[in-house]
């Protein structure tokens, strides 16, 4: 009789070793592809407004904290409440003014960010106009990654409008 009872222990082992070797390498393969999201954000977007303007968001992505700036010509501002939640990423900046809070949620799509932007106005505050900044801005848009060369990581220049 100990002979079956030594055989079931030994299967038993046998299926418990299995399961934490399996969940061993789904988590593996888990954190792996959230790594893979979040740093997938890293970097600097750009596109063109209606009026030829150049924006740019320059993000950077650490433990699912999103820092950087969002830039309109010359000016620019800090990122502020960055967070990236699954494959989206969320964060705000202030109007150069201060009388407005932007809030912009992203979507990657390859070498592109597919941004929806909603633009609050602090009471007595301005509107602003029709940038990146203001609330007659474009609701929706898309920014493509711009790619860098060489060790250094030269910039190879403004991404070309319209997005192909």
């Amino acid at each position: 009789m100990s002979a079956p009872y030594s055989i079931r222990t030994t299967l038993g082992m046998g299926i418990l070793e299995i399961k934490k070797v399996s969940f061993a390498v789904v988590l593996s393969f888990s954190l792996a592809f959230s790594a893979q999201l979040t740093s997938g954000f890293t970097g600097r977007w750009e596109t063109m407004n209606v009026f030829g303007d150049l924006w740019s968001i320059e993000l950077a992505v650490a433990a699912n904290k999103v820092t950087g700036t969002v830039n309109q010509g010359r000016l620019q501002v800090k990122i502020l409440k960055g967070k990236v939640k699954g494959n989206t990423i969320e964060f705000q900046c202030t109007s150069p003014d201060g009388d407005r809070t932007i809030s912009f949620m992203g979507i990657p799509k390859t070498d592109q960010i597919e941004f929806t932007r909603d633009v609050r106005v602090r009471a007595g505050g301005q509107t602003g106009d029709y940038g990146i900044f203001g609330m007659k801005g474009p609701r929706q848009f898309i920014a493509k990654r711009v790619k860098s060369e060489g060790p250094r990581g030269a910039k190879k220049g403004p991404a070309k409008w319209p997005p192909a």
